[in-house]
């Protein structure tokens, strides 16, 4: 009867513990924009710089704090550059810059958000300072903007 009752004692106390274990609030994400595959591709030498410019759409940030940027881009150049800008007041405001060598994989990419209506712009640069008469290239696919 004593083991009956230590047993039952048990089985109510440690139940009574997991009602009061809570799980880390997760961070939801609203889907703002998705782009998948390919995106852009340049491709060129070094005798000069090559520059597109996308318009990616109008978005209402005005609700939302943080903007998450997930992107995969690649580029077998040093000086290659990916954008996403805004403008405000005649002046490129950069959300995401990525520049160089760091330009190549996959990432994400957090930031504030402008809390504002804005037109959001893509823009990818493919520039060289080596010159061996190789043609480089720079790839762009699978953007997503996410925002809570």
């Amino acid at each position: 009867m004593k083991l009956f009752f230590i047993i039952l004692t048990s089985f109510l106390f440690f139940s009574g513990c997991a009602d009061k274990i809570t799980a880390p609030e997760e961070v939801v994400y609203s889907d703002i924009l998705e782009i998948n595959g390919l995106i852009d591709s340049l491709g060129g030498d070094c005798s000069g710089v090559i520059i597109r410019t996308r318009d990616l759409g109008n978005f209402n940030l005005s609700q939302y704090e943080k903007l998450k940027f997930e992107l995969n881009n690649s580029s077998d150049a040093d000086l290659a550059a990916f954008q996403i800008y805004y403008t405000e007041s005649g002046n490129n405001v950069f959300l995401v810059n990525i520049e160089g060598e760091n330009i190549t994989g996959t990432r994400s990419v957090e930031i504030n958000s402008p809390k504002s209506n804005v037109q959001l712009n893509l823009r990818i640069m493919l520039k060289s300072s080596v010159c061996t008469g190789h043609i480089y290239h720079l790839t762009v696919k699978d953007l997503k903007i996410k925002a809570k």
